[in-house]
């Protein structure tokens, strides 16, 4: 909840954002991005495969997302982000 209440805020202040900001479920964005196909593995599998396989996706379509992720990883303490809340945020 504190989230959305923070994007209404935002959405208040910068009214020209209303038309451009749309909600998704991020698995759907990942199989979108993956050409329609659904991911082989779960974002909380074992050995982060999961994880590296939504940024060697997201890395297709921007390349410095990998690293921006790594970047905010070594930022903040994993009980602070969780790796799949980061990349889903990307």
């Amino acid at each position: 909840m504190p989230k959305i209440k923070e994007l209404d805020q935002f959405l208040e202040q910068n009214p020209a954002w209303k038309p451009k900001t749309m909600e998704s479920h991020p698995e759907i964005n990942f199989k979108n991005l993956n050409n329609g196909r659904l991911l082989k593995h779960k974002k909380a599998a074992k050995e982060h495969v999961g994880i590296q396989e939504r940024l060697a996706i997201l890395s297709k379509h921007h390349q410095a997302l990998p690293t921006f992720f790594n970047q905010y990883r070594n930022r903040f303490k994993k009980w602070q982000v969780k790796d799949d809340d980061l990349v889903d945020a990307l």
